[in-house]
């Protein structure tokens, strides 16, 4: 976009008063406007019109606001995306495999920007160590429960194989 382009849903105004209004552009179509009816809406700034003396100023103000709009969208569409389960198969599969080696459930933490599982700290049925917890954040509930799976997975195939050695060291005569 060059410095002058005016985004998509906005317009800029000159007014009596010789100043540039930047607006919000939107277009409603009914049964009697099926051409559309277009509605502006001045773009305010602490509840005051925004107005400037250049053209250039308020199309630089629209290009803004827009990119301004454009963030919080897509703040917007991550926030959903999180509080989604995608694919809750995938989500109850990992929970069960962190069930099932630690004892213990994931939990689940959802913020404005992502999801943080925690896996508390537990005793191996492997090796009969006590392991950390487990934190891992994601933008989804599906990778943070597979990042934490993965983790508590690997520890657990660490302890049996180390178990399976030292028991074998135990059982074979030198």
């Amino acid at each position: 976009m060059s410095r002058q382009d005016i985004p998509e849903g906005y317009a800029v105004i000159q007014l009596a008063d010789n100043q540039w209004y930047p607006v919000r552009v939107e277009r409603f179509y009914s049964d009697a406007y099926p051409d559309g009816l277009l509605n502006l809406y001045p773009i305010r700034l602490d509840e005051q019109e925004q107005h400037f003396s250049r053209r250039k100023e308020a199309v630089a103000y629209c290009q803004s606001d827009a990119a301004l709009w454009e963030d919080l969208e897509r703040r917007r569409y991550e926030r959903k995306t999180v509080e989604s389960n995608v694919y809750p198969e995938r989500c109850i599969h990992y929970q069960e495999i962190i069930q099932d080696i630690t004892g213990y459930p994931p939990m689940v933490d959802r913020f404005y920007d992502g999801v943080s599982v925690y896996v508390p700290g537990y005793h191996c049925a492997s090796c009969g160590s006590y392991h950390p917890h487990v934190v891992k954040e994601a933008l989804t509930i599906e990778d943070a429960l597979e990042a934490c799976a993965e983790q508590v997975y690997a520890v657990n195939e660490q302890c049996t194989l180390t178990g399976m050695v030292r028991d074998l060291t135990l059982v074979t005569p030198l």
